[in-house]
């Protein structure tokens, strides 16, 4: 994966060789500063050479790459940055994808230039939503040195739109190579191919409608947590994302389920439900009962809502604190709305569940 970091020192780089070239009377140098520049076009090549310092060609490689000025280009995110940078280097890079659609080739050459220049404004304008897809990306979809052959830029799309709502091709597009993955451009066509994991694809194209098919992967992350501090816990029904324990003598309870599926929200029930145990399991509990006995836990109910990354740092701080004492740390994650032990949501899920569904998560 790419570093994320605003990359000032390609921008440097550029001006530093542009204010070279221009005092060495490069004619297409010179044309790119007199597109910029209202008082260079009265001057003659070398009085225009003479007169260019770094300032100067920092402003016309800002004003290149979409910003006012060089002050604007410095104060930019990574993600605005990025992405001037790759529809610089992408110049059909567009909101469409790549190129302008089939039905608009049969404009004029000067119609469909205005219609590139549209589309291209309006994905220069979409930092939020390529930022919101790169993280998607880094947190969802495995990189592979080989383009999947499978699928395109647009049916991987719609899969993110699960989690993040409507995105437009171009958005995705800049997302994946903003984010780092190998990218093939396919002739004549908006879409891209990219080095993006089938099974990572399909994991997530299919979780909103079988959920349980991933949950089911964090619950040996659960009984680990719990094996390091000498508890073997009981998986309980044959959903597979049930536990039960004794700790302390005290009969406690995990279920793995979720907060939402569109996005997917992993949310951990921690010594909440009265689970149905089967009599191996309650007799390990010290549970009685018939043929089935309940788990009831008698601390404190935990709910913790965290998007599938922070599964893991989630149960270990959720497995391993005790709710009963009044000091309670500092969940391993930013925490949006946090009410105590009682019902937490991370931040990223949170933002998450909110640009899905424009509500806070707590409603």
């Amino acid at each position: 994966m790419s570093d994320l970091s605003v990359p000032l020192e390609y921008f440097a780089k550029r001006a530093k060789r542009l204010r070279s070239c221009v005092q060495a009377c490069d004619h297409l140098a010179v044309s790119r500063v007199r597109a910029v520049f209202t008082d260079a076009s009265a001057m003659s090549d070398p009085e225009l050479a003479a007169d260019f310092g770094l300032m100067r060609a920092q402003h016309v490689v800002a004003v290149e790459h979409g910003f006012p000025n060089w002050k604007a280009l410095t104060e930019s995110s990574e993600i605005e940055a990025r992405l001037a940078i790759t529809m610089a280097r992408l110049p059909e890079l567009n909101d469409f994808g790549i190129g302008i659609g089939g039905w608009d080739r049969d404009k004029s050459a000067e119609q469909q230039s205005a219609i590139l220049a549209r589309n291209r404004e309006t994905l220069r304008a979409s930092a939020t939503a390529v930022a919101n897809t790169v993280s998607w990306l880094r947190e969802r979809v495995t990189p592979t040195r080989a383009a999947n052959e499978r699928r395109t830029s647009y049916g991987i799309k719609h899969v993110a739109e699960q989690d993040l709502g409507y995105v437009t091709n171009g958005v995705f597009v800049a997302a994946a190579i903003i984010a780092g993955y190998r990218h093939e451009l396919i002739p004549g066509s908006p879409n891209v191919r990219f080095g993006m994991s089938e099974k990572s694809l399909e994991d997530i194209a299919v979780e909103g409608r079988f959920p349980e098919r991933t949950l089911r992967r964090f619950m040996p992350r659960a009984i680990d947590v719990l094996a390091k501090r000498g508890i073997r816990a009981s998986p309980v029904g044959r959903s597979g994302v049930e536990l039960a324990w004794l700790d302390d003598g005290d009969v406690r309870t995990l279920r793995i389920g979720t907060a939402a599926t569109s996005p997917f929200i992993v949310r951990l029930h921690v010594d909440h439900y009265s689970l149905m145990v089967s009599t191996r399991v309650a007799k390990l509990l010290g549970v009685t009962g018939g043929h089935y006995a309940q788990a009831c836990p008698t601390r404190p109910k935990g709910e913790i809502s965290v998007l599938p990354d922070e599964v893991d740092s989630a149960l270990e701080g959720a497995l391993t604190f005790d709710a009963r004492t009044d000091a309670e740390p500092a969940p391993p994650f930013e925490v949006a709305g946090y009410d105590g032990w009682s019902y937490v949501w991370s931040e990223r899920a949170a933002d998450r569940y909110a640009s899905r569904h424009h509500a806070p998560a707590s409603a």
